[in-house]
Parts: structure tokens; sequence; C-alpha cells
């Protein structure tokens, strides 16, 4: 009996044991290869998520109820340039004026909380993706994006009420706190309505629901709100 012959009959002897393990094997293989996928896709989901909500941004200092002046945007900008800090010639900072607000749809029958009201100059778009095609938001106007417009059921054309609310010195709950100027409201026509890789996702904030965005003018936002000439984001 030569050694082929005896593997034959040994395989053929234990054909069911050798059977069980190799579709063990391959059951096996198949879940590691099954869960590298997923981790994989799971993994370029999250990190397009992520830039989707950044853009070009590198660094933010979110100053929260602190505020700063509007203008240091283009002061870091021009400081950069000048100091050779970046040899990118469209790097730029923008200063934003972050607050919460409500939005309702014209005839207020249709209404998202938790928006978040963004005062935005043209410098801001610079650090999206891709660009949108307008350069500059009217004081009248307002940019929405894709989930809040789906929210309020608005198009490009519609009005709108913002109610934002208006930063104070005092806590909103403090017994001396005024009460009857907490907001203040705005009735805007939807200019544009802005996607993903346009800063429609723009947040700071990490989350898989995409926020609910509002852009305005920056100068119109900060003079209605009383935050003139500054910014906190």
């Amino acid at each position: 009996m030569n050694l082929r012959k005896l593997v034959f009959l040994s395989l053929r002897h234990r054909l069911r044991p050798n059977l069980g393990i190799l579709l063990g094997a391959a059951v096996g293989t198949a879940a590691l290869v099954g869960a590298l996928v997923v981790g994989d896709s799971m993994r370029e989901s999250l990190r397009s998520m992520a830039i989707a909500r950044l853009g070009r941004v590198d660094e933010a200092m979110d100053a929260g109820d602190r505020f700063f002046r509007s203008q240091l945007a283009q002061e870091i900008s021009e400081d950069a340039r000048n100091n050779s800090i970046t040899t990118d010639n469209s790097a730029s900072a923008a200063a934003v004026l972050h607050l919460a607000g409500v939005a309702s749809a014209g005839n207020q029958s249709l209404r998202a909380n938790h928006v978040q009201v963004l005062g935005v100059d043209p410098s801001f778009w610079k650090l999206a993706l891709m660009p949108p095609p307008f350069r500059e938001i009217a004081d009248d106007s307002v940019v929405l994006n894709a989930a809040l417009a789906f929210r309020l059921h608005v198009d490009i054309g519609d009005t709108l009420v913002l109610r934002v609310q208006k930063p104070g010195v005092l806590s909103r709950d403090a017994v001396v706190s005024p009460q009857n100027d907490f907001s203040v409201a705005l009735r805007l026509r939807v200019s544009s309505i802005v996607n993903d890789w346009q800063f429609g996702k723009f947040s700071l904030q990490p989350g898989q629901t995409a926020p609910f965005n509002a852009y305005v003018n920056l100068a119109h936002l900060g003079e209605a709100t009383g935050c003139t000439n500054r910014a906190n984001l």
C-alpha cells in the first residue's frame, strides 16, 4: 500500500468528521470576513459623516455664551498668510454667531425646535467641501439645510419665522432675569437650500442625525440680537 492510497482510505474512513471540520472552517472564515467588511463600512460611514460636518475645518474655538470680535477671524487669516504659516492662499478663518432658535413655516403649521441659527459671512462658505453657488446671504433671507427644509416642508422662495434666543448677561433661570426679552422673531425668505457637502450638516457636536441648520447674514443677526460685531464660534 503506497502513501497516496493510505491517505485516500483515511479520508474516506473519516469522511463525516472531516466534512464537519471543513464546514466549520468555512463558516468561521465567512463570519470573520463579514465582520471585517462591516467594520470597514461603518468606519468609512462615520468618517464621511465627520467630514460632512467639519468640511475643511482644521481647528475650531467654541466660546459658548462668551463673545469675541467678529473681525478676529480676518485678522487671524491675514496674520497666517503674512507669517507663511500656510502655503494655501485659500485658507481662511471664519467668525460665526451661533445661537439657538425655533423655526416655523410661514403659516405656523409646522415647527422645528433645537435649530442651530448660524450668522455667517462669505468666509464661512470657503471652508465647505463644495462651496454653494451664492456668496453672501441677504438681510431678509435665510439658507436652510436639507433636514430643516424637509421638516418644515418649505422650498426656495417660501417664508418662515425664525425665533432666535437673545444672549443675556444673566441666566434665563435667574429670578431677576427679564422674562419679556428672551428672543427675537425674524421673518425671512428661503433663498437657498444647501446639501451635506455644501456645509448643510455643519456642526461641532458628534451625532448620527443631521442637525437643523439655518444660516443668516452675520451682520443682520448680530444687529437683531444685540450682538453687533460679535461672534462666539
